[in-house]
């Protein structure tokens, strides 16, 4: 673990190198690895943080907590009442204040230096499968017997569409929540995706053989053009959702056209054809604060590109 100060202010250096105990580099790591401390003036000028991000303190703490595993603090003085603030929105793992006292809030850099707690993990383990034996109660509780072989079936029944296999629309429901939720928090890119198929399957008889080929081979394409992350769903009779954590609006554009591209060329057992519109909405955005208005953002959207307003079957917003 290396540490290091980007700043000028040689007397906040020396605290800071008596109390973390170990000698501290002048400047930013040309690349930063997985376990350096790393401090950062906030008053300082463009060229302690070069030309990284920008070229000031908090763009170039939100560049560097990219990078998994390293500690970044930001430095600012003690009468700046918003610096904790930013440094949060910053992703920083904290901030030092730095007054006529000397330095304060060291006690989230000490955590961070302390050695990991190590816990006897596989004793842990041994002793609850023991009492799970010894008790016929616990061992049977009911998460257990809903997971269980004799549930598996049920449980899958409530998650996903019977035509699709996709997930249901209770589901698709909570994990938009979740997604929303946490992309709010961490400040990350997540799109939203309805995707109609239109009138493909309208004239296929409900419950045969024949519509469920259709929908399975549907969503074969969907699984086909989509990560593992991704959420997709069954939104109504003819619409999907697809939820996209960490895709910006053009990666959502793309994924969306090569969907469309292919539903458009595939060949149908049913005979059927589909000429599908999509409505795309991104956050963060402005007007957007809740899960809510997001969803309500993408059916908008796809209103507008069945109007034939959108671009070729597609209309996305994104501010």
């Amino acid at each position: 673990m290396k540490a290091y100060y980007a700043g000028c202010d040689d007397s906040v250096a020396e605290l800071l190198q008596a109390e973390i105990g170990r000698p501290l580099e002048r400047g930013l790591p040309v690349e930063p690895a997985e376990g350096d401390l790393i401090f950062i003036e906030t008053s300082s000028d463009d060229s302690v943080a070069g030309d990284l991000c920008g070229g000031n303190a908090f763009s170039a703490c939100r560049a560097i907590k990219q990078v998994p595993g390293v500690y970044v603090f930001l430095v600012a003085r003690a009468t700046d009442r918003f610096a904790a603030e930013i440094a949060r929105f910053c992703l920083a793992d904290g901030c030092v204040l730095k007054g006529e006292g000397g330095l304060k809030g060291l006690e989230a850099v000490h955590k961070k230096l302390a050695p990991p707690r190590v816990l006897a993990v596989e004793k842990m383990l041994a002793e609850l499968e023991a009492e799970l034996a010894s008790d016929e109660g616990r061992r049977e509780s009911g998460i257990q017997k809903m997971l269980g072989r004799e549930r598996q079936e049920w449980v899958l029944e409530t998650l996903t569409d019977d035509e699709t296999g996709l997930f249901a629309g209770p589901f698709a429901s909570f994990k938009l929540d979740e997604e929303f939720k946490r992309a709010m928090r961490f400040h990350q890119s997540l799109s939203l995706i309805l995707l109609d198929i239109g009138a493909g399957s309208n004239h296929l008889p409900a419950k045969t053989n024949e519509r469920s080929l259709f929908f399975a081979e549907v969503a074969a394409v969907f699984l086909s053009g989509c990560r593992g992350i991704d959420t997709l769903a069954r939104f109504t009779e003819t619409a999907f959702l697809f939820l996209l954590p960490g895709t910006g609006i053009d990666g959502a554009i793309i994924l969306a056209r090569r969907l469309q591209e292919e539903l458009a060329g595939r060949e149908f057992s049913s005979g059927s054809s589909v000429e599908a519109c999509i409505g795309i909405a991104t956050i963060p955005a402005s007007g957007i604060e809740r899960r809510d208005q997001f969803l309500a953002r993408a059916e908008a959207c796809l209103r507008l590109a069945q109007q034939g307003q959108g671009d070729d079957g597609l209309c996305a917003s994104w501010d």
